[in-house]
């Protein structure tokens, strides 16, 4: 008697909740009752089953004793005596006391999950699922709006229509390569999901056909990937690794050559990483706080570091850049406690905002060619020195501020540019030289360095400066290294057993540059060295090394380089470098309209077509990756300029002061939008 009350009741609350559950897209489902057979239904305190070949099938849950103070629930693995070998249809759908679960434990041995079985399970946010299942029915989890991870066990052959259909919380599904059907909608409405499949399996078929994201589980089982273009990209793990680890050179026969975005993210225990060969790109928050990383080898194939690669890992002391690498991004080692140096190798062409901010830096090596500090780059590190390479032309905002281990400052004579807050509150920072030629200092730029005086070379901007700002300043020569000398009619300076040409008193206009001075081989010309001197040609010696941006004057009409020189290049009167595949200088008086840049040139440099007032077109090669800052300043009868869709990188103002120009750009091409963000004026070529 007491078990038909149950029935009756059960009954009742039934009728009542599917009479405001939403409907679903198969056709209403009946009352199990009216599935259950006339005869052979058992029941004991919480469960009624039947029994078929000698096993039994849940066929409802009224019970409650067993269901945990949140919500847990252990499924019986016998019932009388016999094995519980499935679920049954809707046997826990959700009414009272089902729509308390919040997880389910099944037991080994259930080898079918029937159709609807969970269906609206609402507060349902973990289930175990067992080795043991074969089958998951249609709508088994249909609006269980809490699951967030699901694994399937190896052993599933079957995913029913609808079965996970708007579990709208659902993140992750781990599906095996024994899946071999997954019905219609299965996965429908659950947009934050990413299934995690086996390369070449029916589930990632599935998941390609249906436009659902999903990544590949390697061979081992322990790493997740995705493929581009043939290479396989880490994204995450499955045993969180920890102690030493070598990171495979391939998965599943592709080679790695990315570690993707947060792929060790937080990986607490992990103490040393040794990077395959062949790795091309660490990208952003790769490693960010691993709290025990002390060291990372990485490969000489490595060209970018990304955001936030190794930020706040507090015990990482070791790192060797190797050589080309070419890009250092954003808060790349900022708050790297335990780095106290490191050298970045002349490869480098760019060093992201806050690179190493917060760091425990002491000494840092900084490559020939960098042309400026960026913001906040080395603020609030341990830096007690600093050597600024002669092609500097900006000291960006905050870029040193809050080192209180500076001392002493030397500002190189190619730098124009100290930005706000540059050496703000650097407590300890008692001297700096600025060169005379310095345009620009931000009022803001030495605040709160109540101990500092400030040397120069002669009156000028910088003296009026600081005493607008009441900062001590004296002239002082002897305090630069490196101090100018004069040969003839050029000045120099030495520079590692070198001459650096810095000016030219001179009145020829069709220069040849000496091979040596005094004695010293000439390796470099400076920032403004040939500033307002009306050259038309120069030729460049093979001793040369080293060129500063701006460093002629806009009647400059041809360049020559001798044939012996192994770093530049003069193709048709215009300066490449040819080691690094940029374009340099097209002399500014050339008379020529329209000019084509060759085929394999990967970078136009900073100012490289500043003031070239006679071009009105320019062809750039299928090769073109960047485009300097300033780069076309100036060209302003320059009409229309097509960016190859290969152009990833454009400097500030590269079009500025361009008056006629229209920039030919394809449909959502990182052209399009520097155009669109810079207010340029553009046409589309594609759609």
């Amino acid at each position: 008697m007491k078990h038909i009350l149950k029935r009756i009741a059960a009954l009742l609350l039934m009728i009542c909740v599917f009479s405001i559950l939403p409907s679903v897209a198969t056709a209403d489902l009946p009352p199990k009752e009216e599935l259950w057979p006339e005869d052979g239904v058992f029941y004991d305190d919480e469960y009624a089953y039947i029994v078929t070949d000698g096993q039994a099938t849940i066929l409802d849950f009224y019970g409650g004793r067993n269901v945990g103070d949140n919500g847990e629930l252990t499924l019986p693995g016998q019932l009388g005596g016999y094995p519980v070998a499935a679920i049954g249809r809707q046997a826990f759908q959700a009414y009272y006391p089902n729509d308390r679960l919040t997880s389910v434990d099944i037991p080994n041995g259930v080898i079918s999950i029937g159709d609807y079985a969970f269906y609206y399970s609402k507060n349902l946010a973990s289930i175990s699922i067992p080795d043991s299942v074969i089958t998951i029915g249609n709508g088994a989890f249909l609006y269980c709006s809490n699951l967030t991870r699901i694994t399937i066990p190896d052993g599933v052959t079957t995913i029913g229509y609808d079965a996970f259909w708007n579990c709208s919380s659902l993140e992750n599904v781990s599906i095996p390569p024994s899946v071999l059907f997954i019905g219609h909608d299965a996965f429908s409405d659950c947009k934050y999901l990413s299934l995690t499949v086996i390369q070449g399996s029916y589930a990632e078929k599935y998941a390609k056909e249906n436009e659902i994201h999903y990544v590949l589980l390697d061979a081992s089982g322990q790493w997740e990937y995705v493929l581009e273009d043939g290479s396989a990209t880490i994204i995450g793990w499955v045993e969180e690794p920890s102690g030493d680890l070598r990171i495979p050179s391939e998965l599943d026969g592709f080679p790695v050559t990315c570690i993707g975005d947060y792929a060790f993210y937080d990986c607490g225990s992990l103490e040393m990483v040794i990077l395959p060969d062949g790795l091309l790109e660490i990208c952003e928050s790769a490693f960010e706080a691993c709290a025990s990383l002390t060291s990372i080898e990485i490969p000489a194939s490595i060209k970018r570091i990304g955001e936030y690669a190794f930020y706040d890992c507090g015990s990482l002391e070791m790192v060797i850049l190797p050589d080309g690498l070419l890009e250092i991004c954003e808060s790349a080692f900022e708050a790297c406690a335990s780095l106290t140096s490191i050298e970045i190798p002349e490869s480098v062409e760019e060093i992201g905002d806050h690179a190493f901010s917060d760091s425990g830096l002491q000494s840092v090596e900084l490559p020939s060619g960098l042309t400026s500090i960026p913001w906040g780059a080395f603020s609030g590190s341990c830096l007690t020195g600093i050597q600024f390479p002669e092609t500097v032309y900006s000291i960006d905002d905050y870029a040193f501020s809050g080192c209180n281990g500076l001392t002493d400052v030397k500002i190189p004579a190619s730098a124009w540019r100290i930005g706000e807050g540059a050496f703000a509150s650097c407590a300890n920072l008692t001297s700096i030289f600025i060169p005379a030629t310095m345009r620009i200092i931000h009022e803001t730029a030495f605040s709160n360095c109540d101990n500092l005086t400030v040397y120069t070379d002669s009156e000028g901007y910088v003296t009026d400066f600081m005493a607008m700002y009441g900062i001590p300043c004296e002239i002082q020569t002897d305090k630069v290294e490196n101090a100018d000398n004069t040969n003839g009619d050029f000045d120099y300076s030495i520079e590692n057993g070198g001459a650096v040409i810095t000016g030219y008193t001179g009145s020829s206009d069709e220069l040849v540059i000496p091979d040596e001075l005094d004695g010293y081989p000439v390796t470099g010309i400076g920032a403004n060295a040939f500033e307002e001197v009306c050259l038309t040609s120069v030729t460049i010696p093979a001793t040369v090394k080293a060129i500063a941006n701006n460093s002629f004057y806009v009647t400059l009409e041809h360049i020559h380089v001798s044939p012996e020189n192994p770093v530049y290049e003069s193709i048709d009167g215009v300066l490449f470098d040819v080691e690094q595949g940029t374009l340099l200088v097209y002399p500014p008086a050339k008379e020529e309209t329209a000019y084509h840049i060759p085929q394999g040139i990967i970078a136009i440099g900073e100012r490289a077509f500043m003031h070239a007032g006679a071009l009105t077109s320019v062809t750039l090669p299928d090769s073109l990756l960047t485009i300097g800052e300033m780069a076309f300043i100036g060209c302003r009868n320059l009409r229309t300029l097509e960016i190859p869709d290969g152009v990833t990188l454009i400097g500030e103002y590269a079009f500025i002061i361009c008056d006629v120009l229209e920039l030919l750009v394809s449909k959502n091409s990182y052209a399009e939008q520097y155009a669109i963000e810079n207010e340029i004026p553009y046409i589309l070529t594609t759609e």
